[in-house]
């Protein structure tokens, strides 16, 4: 998350992953959660190189986040102030990128998503924005 804010986006995306990882194998489903929003938010405030990139960027994150939405919701886990901050900085920059519908409209499908699904999403977003 710190990283993040510090625009130090592969570091973040690294260490997420890593922390995804982890949280999976000891069943840690609020942790599962918190670590596919930072993976969706650096997606969606990382600076892409065209517009191809951005716009399979900003429709994987906002997926994402409305899964992060729904399973927080479902294990009735209260968003901790400060991830709530990287959430609304990545939201509001989707909604600016794709419009608030299309960032609605993609969140609700997220929040359909089983963990899989959103896990596999972060994969793929992860290996598209590398580059080769």
């Amino acid at each position: 998350m710190y990283l993040i804010a510090l625009g130090r986006y592969d570091e973040a995306e690294e260490r997420a992953c890593e922390a995804l990882a982890l949280a999976r194998e000891q069943q840690q489903d609020v942790l599962v959660a918190w670590t596919l929003q930072h993976l969706g938010a650096i997606a969606a405030l990382r600076p892409q190189v065209s517009t191809e990139s951005a716009t399979n960027a900003y429709g994987r994150a906002a997926p994402i986040l409305g899964f992060v939405d729904a399973r927080l919701e479902a294990i009735g886990s209260a968003k901790m102030y400060i991830y709530e901050q990287g959430y609304d900085r990545a939201v509001a920059a989707l909604r600016e990128a794709i419009g608030a519908d299309a960032v609605t409209s993609l969140m609700a499908e997220g929040a359909t998503m089983t963990e899989e699904q959103a896990v596999e999403e972060a994969s793929e977003k992860r290996s598209l924005q590398r580059p080769a």
